[in-house]
């Protein structure tokens, strides 16, 4: 099953008798360690990579035991996962979690595919997994909270790394405590994993001696893997909270005492949520050198808003601007000048790629909507995963719709034809996956998809490919309903799950004369190819 809807086991959740940080107060430092996540926490760049277990004495705490938030990129669900969390960990601390409104250094929430890897593309769109930073990195700060992920117990374990704490079953002693399994280790959840070494300590800049196991060793920490992540007990009859772990530990409280320290405890207002949120048309737009893109945002609800807003670049060679449209909706124009690179840089440890949409309301909120900017080589561009928007629109709608995979419950029986035109029928037939136009969402990963050089069309969310299911003929032309199919392999007929973009029209190699259409019921077909232009059978890579 797809890594966007397997349970995550993450429950990242446990511990916090972490490798931290020494003294009580709450400081500021330079940030040593990154990144790190759990489950389905994302396996970051090698600079990235352990530095999620230690946090070391040189760990930035949040100055005035006071974290700043948006939530103007998240849903509603994970802004409610999220202020759970934030209520949660101030209960049982001294930590405060309040609302942005003018701080330079604050958390923002994103649950869209994930930025973990941030080299691409070739590669992936994101990354179907969690992460975030470990303490305050400065400047605007992502923890992404993916569909995959979207649980109280991993969203606890995520804000608790942005807290400033690792991953329990990686301080130095844990080999006393708990046995890691050898397919772990060859895994790509090894580098989430691995104890800290003095070697490891050093690369973070301190040595082993500096980092400060707090507490004793907490099997019921938040920060600590279960055994799906291959986590075993030393000592099988030793006791260990289960999962899901939707509450801080014992030693998980004593840790934030030591670290932000324990008194005054918060009595301070619980966290917020501002209402505001602005739907993107993309969290992701792919350029080359030299060449432009646009972005459309929406600020929702019925706000006025005060002012002009204001867009940032974070990269110089990256240029954008708002065009202000009707209804509280822009177009943001990108420009990616002759030079301008967006790779993750390990001397930083930046990866310069993102637009700010900074907003304010008459009532004084204010917002700030986030998306990325990748630039790759022209090559890589069509390679990218992006939606594929059909033209075809239902009478009298401004609605853009998009391809998308989608599931089927097992009780659907649809063998009969469905009457598209008078020409053509197409038959859906009951499958796990198929495939439909939709609303387009960038947030929805069933909505991205990539085409291979090989000319596969691959889906993010599930990578399953776009294939024709079964053929059947009609009276001079070979017809095929479409649907997505597990096998993108060899022992697939290559032709049948090929396809060739060509003046907007997607034609199925197997059968050139043949091309992806859309269908006045939101359905999706393959249809003899038209000599004039025709709607329904052009689409375009956005």
């Amino acid at each position: 099953m797809s890594p966007f809807y397997r349970k995550v086991v993450t429950p990242l959740n446990v511990s916090l008798s972490l490798l931290m940080a020494g003294t009580a107060q709450a400081i500021e430092a330079p940030l040593q360690s990154v990144g790190t996540q759990f489950g389905n926490e994302a396996v970051g760049t090698p600079l990235k990579r352990g530095k999620r277990a230690v946090t070391s004495p040189t760990i930035n705490r949040w100055p005035n035991r006071t974290i700043p938030y948006v939530l103007t990129n998240a849903s509603p669900k994970v802004r409610s996962l999220f202020l759970d969390a934030a209520r949660h960990i101030a209960e049982n601390s001294a930590i405060r979690f309040v609302e942005r409104t003018n701080e330079s250094d604050y958390l923002y929430v994103f649950d869209g595919p994930s930025d973990a890897q941030a080299e691409y593309p070739p590669g992936y769109y994101g990354e179907p997994m969690c992460h975030s930073f470990i303490g305050k990195a400065g400047g605007p700060q992502e923890i992404t909270l993916t569909p995959s992920c979207q649980s109280m117990d991993t969203v606890l374990h995520e804000l608790m790394h942005a807290v400033g704490f690792g991953h329990e079953h990686q301080r130095p002693d844990r080999d006393q405590y708990v046995t890691v399994t050898r397919e772990v280790e060859d895994s790509p959840f090894k580098d989430t994993c691995d104890p800290v070494s003095s070697s490891l300590a050093q690369n973070l800049g301190n040595d082993s001696e500096a980092s400060l196991n707090i507490g004793p060793y907490d099997l019921d920490s938040v920060m600590h893997y279960e055994a799906e992540q291959g986590i075993g007990l030393r000592n099988p009859a030793s006791p260990m909270r289960a999962f899901p772990r939707n509450t801080l530990s014992t030693g998980d409280i004593a840790g934030l005492e030591v670290l932000y320290g324990g008194a005054p405890k918060n009595t301070g207002p619980a966290p917020t949520d501002n209402k505001l949120h602005v739907v993107m048309s993309k969290y992701e737009l792919v350029l080359a050198e030299n060449t432009t893109g646009e972005v459309e945002l929406k600020v929702l609800s019925d706000v006025l808003l005060t002012d002009a807003p204001r867009v940032e670049s974070e990269n110089p060679l990256i240029t954008a601007n708002a065009v202000r449209k009707a209804d509280n909706t822009y177009t943001i124009q990108v420009q990616a000048l002759s030079g301008a690179n967006t790779a993750y840089n390990a001397t930083t440890e930046k990866r310069p790629n993102r637009i700010f949409f900074h907003f304010r309301t008459s009532d004084g909120k204010a917002g700030v909507a986030i998306f990325r900017v990748s630039v790759v080589k022209p090559a890589c561009v069509a390679r990218s995963f992006r939606q594929l928007v059909s033209l075809w629109q239902p009478a009298g709608s401004e609605q853009k719709f998009c391809l998308q995979a989608k599931r089927l419950t097992s009780n659907i029986q649809q063998n009969d034809p469905v009457a598209i035109d008078e020409a053509h029928k197409v038959s859906a037939w009951d499958e796990a996956m198929s495939v439909g136009l939709a609303p387009c969402d960038a947030s929805q990963p069933l909505q991205l998809w990539r085409q291979e050089a090989n000319g596969r069309l691959t889906s993010a969310a599930t990578s399953h490919c776009l294939s024709l299911k079964d053929l059947f003929t009609g009276k001079d032309v070979g017809r095929a309903s479409v649907h997505t199919s597990q096998q993108c392999g060899t022992d697939i007929p290559p032709a049948v799950a090929e396809w060739r973009y060509e003046a907007g029209k997607l034609i199925n190699t197997a059968y050139p004369r043949s091309a992806l259409s859309a269908t006045n019921n939101n359905g999706v077909g393959l249809f003899p190819t038209e000599s004039r232009p025709v709607t329904w059978q052009q689409w375009v890579w956005y």
